[in-house]
């Protein structure tokens, strides 16, 4: 299959249905929050209250235990309004990635590397949406375990309702109903919103090499006609690298805006159900908690490792443009240039919030803050 047709499966059927679900169809013209996107934040909202009742009503244990579960509803609702408030930008990045796919379907090596970059895109996307739905399916599935083993039916989710009596049939069915719901969101959600990271971040990795494609040819255009260079011919070159940088800071910096709220509370809200369910997995013996630091720990993962993308991408555009061949360019073409490489040394990367850079360093540091504020909360118990 070309490079082209799979992105287009990828993004106008995988990443459309995955937003029609929930209710963020951006592609339709003057996009405008439907009956499905106020049902979904309704049922967010509702989420939220319940979480907040049961940390407030509840014993130690099982509010410890429905932090998780708020720090995973609060990532929904800020998800939610970042996509609504920034859905014409989010539809642009997409369009874009998509003419760079029809402007490069000739072969060469192109073509080659936007073949590649799509084909790890959809090997990320497979396997997440198969640790999400094995999550959830573990959620739903757990009440029915615990039921026949144990003989006692929890709730799907360790949240209860005010003047709800799950002990009662219609209690437990309200309850039940709310949690399927939610893990229905969860799943569709998060999907979405990684496979858009995933797809932006990669992009912009890959057209640093197709820039550093252009600039090798370029370059060998200089070599060939030193001494009777096309004046014609080297400046519409170069004002084609000038334009492919324009495209390229545009792109990374509407990523980085968009994705700006969405760093800040993936990653303080994953970690701090990591923290949570470490104390859970030690102290209180909740089966379910793996699989939610599991999910948990793959979202800090693989938000740390797109923000390491970037920023190599990003470097990679610095290199590129310092290896422009300039000696026997016009010295207003120089300046053209250099301009460029002032631009380059202020990349957009990806931050957590304005306050720290997001890459795999900031992860590893990340998990050793998490392990010892963990065991410090598991220290505190037994004493």
């Amino acid at each position: 299959m070309e490079p082209a047709e799979l992105f287009h499966i990828c993004i106008f059927r995988w990443f459309r249905k995955l937003a029609k679900l929930v209710g963020v169809d951006l592609f339709v013209s003057n996009y405008e929050p439907n009956v499905v996107t106020y049902s979904n934040m309704s049922v967010l909202w509702l989420f939220l209250a319940s979480c907040l009742w049961t940390i407030y009503s509840h014993e130690f244990d099982e509010k410890v235990i429905c932090c998780s579960a708020l720090a995973f509803n609060c990532q929904g609702i800020v998800k939610y309004f970042c996509f609504i408030k920034n859905n014409r930008s989010v539809k642009d990045m997409l369009y874009f990635c998509s003419k760079i796919y029809r402007a490069n379907t000739a072969p060469g090596p192109n073509k080659q590397l936007l073949a590649k970059s799509v084909k790890i895109i959809v090997f990320i996307f497979k396997n997440g949406m198969v640790l999400l739905l094995t999550t959830a399916i573990l959620a739903l599935l757990r009440p029915g375990f615990s039921y026949i083993v144990f003989g006692k039916l929890d709730p799907i989710l360790p949240t209860y309702l005010p003047g709800v009596d799950e002990e009662e049939t219609y209690g437990y069915v309200m309850l039940a109903t709310l949690h399927t719901y939610i893990a229905f969101i969860f799943v569709t959600g998060t999907a979405g919103c990684d496979l858009l990271l995933m797809t932006q971040v990669i992009h912009s990795y890959t057209m640093t090499h197709i820039f550093r494609n252009a600039v090798d040819e370029f370059n060998a255009l200089i070599e060939r006609n030193t001494g009777h260079t096309s004046r014609k011919e080297t400046s519409q070159f170069l004002r084609n690298l000038i334009l492919m940088h324009i495209d390229y800071a545009r792109f990374t910096k509407i990523l980085k805006e968009v994705y700006s709220g969405i760093c800040l509370i993936q990653i303080t809200m994953s970690n701090t159900i990591m923290i949570v369910l470490l104390y859970v997995i030690l102290m209180v013996k909740w089966f379910p908690a793996y699989f939610l630091m599991a999910v948990a720990f793959f979202q800090v993962f693989e938000f740390s490792v797109m923000g390491t993308v970037l920023q190599i991408a990003n470097d990679n555009m610095f290199e590129n443009i310092c290896n422009i061949s300039i000696v026997d360019l016009p010295i207003d073409e120089q300046k053209k240039v250099i301009l460029m490489t002032a631009l380059a040394q202020h990349p957009h990367n990806l931050t957590i919030g304005g306050f720290q850079s997001l890459n795999v360093e900031t992860f590893v540091d990340s998990m050793k803050n998490t392990y010892s504020v963990g065991m410090l909360l598991v220290n505190t118990q037994v004493k």
